[in-house]
């Protein structure tokens, strides 16, 4: 019963590391996609002197922010900010052998597009 106990706190401490390894990747991953898609600025705005966002460039930028990294999720557009949301999955290591086979986890970030330098 002590040895069960015991592979199950190493298999807890083990996949506890790699959860939190996997969601500060998909944060930072979050963080590059909605930077990508904030700085998705339509060119005709850009040029009349009234910068805006373009909502469709801005999504297809975070979106591909996300696939050069590797990773899936969700973006939204709204007015001048991008959120994106990624989700990633690590193995559940010794934690099989309590039924946890993976660990869900995920990072969120936010990027509004601003005026000047």
């Amino acid at each position: 019963m002590l040895a069960s106990a015991l592979f199950g706190l190493v298999g807890l401490v083990a996949a506890g590391g790699g959860a939190l390894a996997a969601k500060a990747k998909a944060e930072s991953q979050a963080f590059a996609a909605a930077r990508a898609g904030a700085e998705a600025i339509s060119a005709s705005s850009l040029a009349a002197g009234t910068p805006v966002l373009d909502p469709l460039a801005a999504q297809a930028a975070a979106e591909r922010a996300m696939q050069v990294g590797g990773a899936q999720g969700d973006v939204g557009v709204e007015g001048r900010t991008v959120s994106v949301t990624v989700r990633a999955q690590v193995p559940g290591g010794l934690l099989a052998l309590v039924g946890v086979t993976r660990l869900d986890v995920s990072g969120s970030a936010r990027a509004t597009a601003t005026e000047g330098p």
